[in-house]
Formats: structure tokens, C-alpha cells, sequence
């Protein structure tokens, strides 16, 4: 069986060979091999929050806005049992070759809205190259400072530039704002436009959160 698989595995591309390989190996879930999110190879961002913190729009937007410069884009979202109140997340996968799977468990950048969050996922986050986290709702402990050693950590606070512009929900867009600073693969203007797309039937929240993250962007 393993000769076999060497044989297979040699007349795939190179480009995809380690995530067959990871896949083969253990079977679930999926593994997608991250690369740099700088339009090179496959892109990870992990998007973790409680529900009502608007954690799914950020995600769909990124893609969106990811699309609309020519890479490929999933968005794969994950709801707690609980729904309102419970916890959420999301999974976007960016590449400028096919995605094999929406899924992964270790993500190359992550943005983190809350302590719950971060408490659940920080062990998956020691081999990620950026996180984002919200430093209004985010204390990060010893433990978890030292899981992070080797990666690059944006605090933000979020939500006080939030409140600072009338409206806590916007906080969300403060984050993508400060993650967009971090990638060469997703330009501010372009995340502009797609955040009024998303709001083109709430003319009253365009603005704001146009201002939500250009803060966050040059808050990062």
C-alpha cells in the first residue's frame, strides 16, 4: 500500500502533493497545506467569534474581496448548537491555483474577536504566521504568550474604536481593517468597495464602516 501511494503520488503535482499526503495520512480533517497569503500558493484565515459579533460578514467579505482580485476563494461557515449566544466561526480559504477543500485545522493567519475564542483555538495557532486578536475582550496569559512565541500578534482594540464611532457592531470591521494592513493580497480600497456592496441596502452603515476600517487599518 505505501509503494502505491509513492507511485500516485509522484504523477500528481507538486503544488498539491502535501496535502494528499496529509489527507492520506490522517484521513480527517483535511489539512490544506498554508502558504503565504501574498497571491503565492494556498492561504489559510481562521475567523473565530460569538455570534452577533458579525464574524461571518468579515469572512465573506475578505473572500469576496479576494475574488475581485483574481484568486480563488472559499467561505465555509460554522455555527455552536446555540446560535444566538453560542459561538461561530469561519474558515476562508484565498489561492491563486484550485482549492482542494474548504476545510483546515491550522490556520496561516487568524483573527480572533473574543477570550472564549482564543482560549479554544490558541493551541492551533503556534505554526500561524498573523493573528489579529481584539485587545478590548482579549487578555492573553502566559501560556498562551508562549504558544504564540514565533508569531506575529496584532492587538487591536476593537471595540473601544467601535464605540468611538457610534456603534459597537462596527468593531468587526476595525479587525478586517488591521488583518488587511498585514496582506499584500488584499488592498484597502478594494476591501472598501466590497464592505459597500455588503451594505449597499443600509446606505446609513456604509460610512461607518468605511471608517471602522480604515481606523483599523491605520491602527495596525
Amino acid at each position: 500500500m505505501q509503494l502505491e501511494l509513492q507511485v500516485q503520488l509522484q504523477e500528481i503535482p507538486s503544488y498539491i502533493t502535501g496535502f494528499i499526503e496529509r489527507h492520506v495520512s490522517f484521513i480527517a480533517p483535511v489539512y490544506v497545506y498554508p502558504g503565504e497569503f501574498e497571491m503565492k500558493g494556498l492561504a489559510n484565515g481562521g475567523i473565530r467569534a460569538l455570534t452577533g459579533q458579525g464574524i461571518l460578514s468579515l469572512g465573506k467579505i475578505l473572500a469576496d474581496t479576494c475574488v475581485e482580485n483574481d484568486l480563488n476563494a472559499s467561505w465555509l461557515p460554522s455555527y455552536g448548537p446555540e446560535m444566538r449566544g453560542g459561538t461561530c466561526n469561519c474558515l476562508v480559504v484565498t489561492s491563486n491555483k484550485e482549492i482542494l477543500s474548504p476545510y483546515f485545522e491550522r490556520p496561516t493567519n487568524a483573527i480572533i474577536m473574543n477570550q472564549a475564542s482564543l482560549n479554544r483555538f490558541c493551541k492551533k495557532l503556534d505554526t500561524a504566521k498573523v493573528v489579529v486578536l481584539n485587545k478590548s475582550l482579549i487578555e492573553v496569559s502566559d501560556e498562551q504568550k508562549e504558544l504564540l512565541k514565533d508569531v506575529t500578534v496584532i492587538e487591536v482594540n476593537a471595540n473601544d474604536i467601535a464605540l468611538e464611532l457610534g456603534n459597537v457592531k462596527c468593531a468587526n470591521m476595525v479587525m478586517l481593517g488591521a488583518y488587511a494592513k498585514q496582506s499584500t493580497a488584499l488592498d484597502i480600497q478594494k476591501l472598501k468597495e466590497s464592505v459597500t456592496k455588503k451594505f449597499a441596502k443600509k446606505p446609513a452603515l456604509v460610512e461607518m464602516n468605511l471608517q471602522a476600517l480604515e481606523r483599523g487599518y491605520q491602527t495596525a
